[in-house]
């Protein structure tokens, strides 16, 4: 979307600067072809975070993963996303671990304990089926 960064002192020097100048390029394509946000007011219902962890085949595209998990999530989880990704001692070659988190929130109500369980089983069935994922434990 852009990049921000700090004047260099020797600019800020030359133009006698009082101190240090923040600029900033966006590029204006990409902010005004997608859809404005919205404001949704904020929920005094609890947020639920679950942490989980799998092993993938190397070749799996983590993107491939969030995409497929994101298509099948209710409207009360908030976000999936990966968190970690690890390569090395304790991981079989040709493998790599990933660590997802995910948030889970209605805004009208409290989620019960078996909605909560239920979307982090299912998304775990999911990657065991789809993905020949294998828990990390």
């Amino acid at each position: 979307m852009g990049v921000v960064g700090e004047l260099h002192p020797r600019w800020q020097q030359k133009y006698e600067l009082p101190g240090p100048a923040v600029l900033f390029e966006l590029r204006t394509d990409a902010l005004l072809s997608g859809p404005s946000p919205r404001f949704a007011g904020l929920s005094r219902m609890p947020i639920v975070r679950r942490d989980m962890a799998y092993f993938f085949p190397e070749t799996t595209p983590v993107g491939d993963v969030l995409a497929s998990v994101r298509a099948r999530l209710p409207a009360w989880a908030r976000e999936f996303a990966v968190f970690d990704q690890y390569r090395g001692k304790g991981v079989e070659a040709g493998q790599k671990s990933l660590a997802f988190r995910i948030v889970m929130q209605d805004t009208d109500r409290t989620l019960t304990d078996s909605e909560v369980e239920d979307l982090v089983a299912s998304i775990r069935d999911q990657l065991l089926q789809e993905f020949k994922a294998r828990p990390r434990t």
